[in-house]
């Protein structure tokens, strides 16, 4: 299996659905990340660094090249990947996140149960 990497981020799902629909056609496998929770939570999208429309990294230029023909991006376009979009991406960082989500869930689990108790 191929790397995925970030053809274009997009704040809504309708936009990214016509880029997919098109890559798609032309042949190219696209994954869509976090789609789902710019649905259900709009406001963070720009947080989280909204929809990221992903192609295998050998198709990359490929996809790129259909969308400048088709019109959907302008030539240069492309992810611009802020320091942040990094920091997230990085695996130890992301590991780091679910240790302290435990953690505080446990805090937050041990502190009810201690109410209940007392």
């Amino acid at each position: 299996m191929e790397n995925f990497k970030t053809l274009m981020t997009f704040d809504l799902p309708t936009d990214v659905a016509v880029v997919k629909s098109k890559l798609e056609s032309e042949g190219i496998e696209c994954k869509v990340l976090d789609e789902h929770t710019v649905q259900v939570h709009n406001f963070i999208s720009q947080a989280i660094g909204g929809i990221r429309l992903q192609v295998e990294e050998s198709n990359l230029k490929k996809a790129r090249i259909i969308l400048e023909e088709n019109g959907l991006i302008q030539k240069g376009d492309g992810p611009k990947q802020s320091n942040i979009e990094r920091i997230i991406s990085n695996p130890k960082f992301q590991k780091k996140i679910k240790i302290s989500f435990i953690a505080v869930v446990t805090i937050i689990l041990l502190s009810a149960l201690f109410l209940l108790i007392f």
